[in-house]
């Protein structure tokens, strides 16, 4: 019985971090998006400034 309920929370914990793990992820990829567009847009206008 006590196993039984370890396994479960051991289980949960996993869960649990998997899913802090893959909203992390997605986070973080909109922000590199955010980001990338960014700089592109910064150098598309220097690159305007130039000319």
């Amino acid at each position: 019985m006590f196993l039984n309920r370890l396994a479960l929370s051991w289980w949960r914990m996993i869960l649990l971090s998997e899913l802090i793990f893959r909203s992390s992820v997605v986070t973080f990829g909109k922000q590199m998006v955010v980001y990338q567009s960014a700089v592109t847009v910064l150098c598309l206008l220097r690159g305007i400034v130039a000319i």
